[in-house]
């Protein structure tokens, strides 16, 4: 199979359109790209009869049969063969800057995915706006994340994680109406997106991410993709390399296509495996991804601050990353070198942390979850020795504890042993007192209750030996003699 063909097959052609919404806007934006010409575009995307002709007539091309990439060219919808469908943000955090398609299309002549960045965009008189009130992204639309991440999921129950730092166009969302079949194709310009491909509704369908190095296509699987601009040895961003961008894919399920390199190989890249592909070199074999974390405990429902995770040491990890979630979605990425991370400041609440290793050459290995379960300590009773009263028999005593202001009760366990396994005392008070007889040692400890909070940690344990009762042990044996006595 020759290059040509291959790239054809892997890569697909770059649209824009208008947002549906512009009822007044009925043509989609098609951005022409390297070895396009009108027969290919109208074989791939267009019904109308003698397209070819019709469509250089129709956007007033001197030389038809020499398209210029960048050039912009306008298709009417009657003409299509699949109508656009939105992708839907399921949530977002943080900074997202967002381009609709409408305002790319006023940049005639220039190929949009070559303007580089947020910057570079508001330079040519683009503002970006906040997501629409919809969370509908269309086709040709742009977001751009700063420290912010997005949540998208497309009509097929594909979802996509736009990670911070990234920029993302979304070329091409379509589908053809009775058959479920859906074509999806983004432009990854910078940054990472960890995608989930719907394995039963992806089997005629189509979802590709092109980028700069190299192009990812599949059907049906989870994978990641990843794009820079340049790199050194270290794999840190090197600023004398800019021009040359880097993709990385890292497959967790399924089979990945990726095309990519100086020589443009197509290679399958099998779950459990990766590549990396630079810009102008040979693409290399796939590599196997390093083991998932093994982590040193699966976490609790109730943890405190400061709270350290810790992990077993991976041979050829570089480092480790760590994505911790909320229940909102990614709150952080954190790259750490040891097999530890301690969390020092978060609120109360649950969260997860999805870990992996990164090797030499940077590419991230099979994921590793652990939940947890934050929460503040609610403040515990103070019971010391000075709260214990013995009156004068030395076995009743009165014992008291602080009272705390908003603690709408209190717990208080009375046990033989210091471990209280065996209580004896297990009772709920609304004073912060109580009275207790006892002839034997025992161990006492009182926690306080928060209506709507729930219970504090359990006071310090005192510790009662009560004195023998002197005056009980006279009486007996005044009549143990008295009974000799009279005998």
């Amino acid at each position: 199979m020759g290059t040509k063909l291959k790239r054809t097959i892997f890569l697909t052609l770059c649209l824009v359109g208008f947002s549906s919404k512009q009822v007044l806007a009925q043509e989609w934006i098609y951005t022409v790209t390297k070895n396009d010409s009108l027969w290919n575009i109208c074989a791939s995307y267009v019904k109308e009869p003698l397209c070819w002709i019709k469509l250089g007539q129709y956007n007033q091309l001197p030389k038809p049969n020499q398209l210029t990439p960048g050039h912009v060219l306008r298709i009417p919808y009657s003409w299509l063969k699949a109508m656009p469908e939105p992708a839907q943000v399921i949530y977002s955090k943080g900074e997202i800057s967002y381009i609709p398609a409408v305002k790319l299309a006023k940049l005639a002549w220039r190929e949009i995915t070559q303007i580089a960045s947020l910057e570079s965009l508001k330079r040519s008189g683009i503002e970006p706006q906040p997501l629409p009130s919809d969370n509908r992204i269309y086709m040709g639309d742009r977001l751009i994340s700063g420290n912010g991440n997005a949540l998208i999921e497309f009509m097929d129950g594909t979802k996509m994680m736009i990670r911070p730092h990234s920029d993302i166009i979304f070329n091409r969302l379509s589908s053809k109406e009775g058959i479920g079949f859906v074509d999806t194709l983004l432009i990854l310009k910078q940054g990472e997106t960890v995608n989930s491909v719907n394995p039963e509704k992806q089997k005629k369908s189509r979802f590709s991410i092109d980028t700069p190095a190299g192009v990812a296509a599949v059907r049906g699987t989870e994978f990641r993709v990843s794009v820079v601009a340049g790199e050194n040895d270290d794999n840190k961003l090197d600023a004398t390399a800019q021009n040359v961008a880097i993709m990385r894919s890292e497959v967790l399920q399924g089979e990945v296509a990726v095309i990519g390199g100086a020589d443009n190989k197509a290679q399958n890249i099998d779950a459990g495996f990766g590549i990396k592909v630079e810009q102008g070199k040979p693409a290399p074999p796939p590599r196997k991804l390093l083991p998932a974390l093994v982590w040193s405990d699966m976490g609790s429902a109730r943890e405190k601050l400061p709270l350290t995770v810790a992990w077993q040491e991976i041979p050829d990890a570089k480092y480790y990353q760590l994505d911790l979630y909320d229940e909102q979605g990614l709150i952080e990425t954190i790259a750490v070198e040891s097999t530890r991370h301690t969390f020092a400041s978060l609120s109360d609440g649950k969260y997860r942390i999805i870990g992996r290793a990164v090797d030499k050459v940077g590419l991230k290995g099979i994921d590793a979850q652990r939940g947890f379960a934050l929460y503040t300590p609610l403040t515990a009773p103070t019971l010391t020795s000075a709260g214990l009263k013995v009156a004068a028999s030395g076995t009743k005593a009165a014992i008291s504890w602080t009272d705390i202001d908003d603690a709408s009760g209190y717990h208080i366990e009375i046990a033989r042993d210091a471990e209280f396994n065996s209580l004896l005392v297990n009772q709920t008070l609304a004073e912060p007192s109580f009275s207790y007889s006892s002839h034997r040692a025992v161990f006492i400890r009182v926690s306080a209750a928060y209506e709507g909070k729930g219970e504090s940690d359990p006071s310090s344990v005192l510790h009662w030996q009560p004195e023998p009762d002197y005056s009980k042990v006279v009486i007996g044996v005044f009549s143990v003699l008295l009974v000799i006595a009279m005998l």
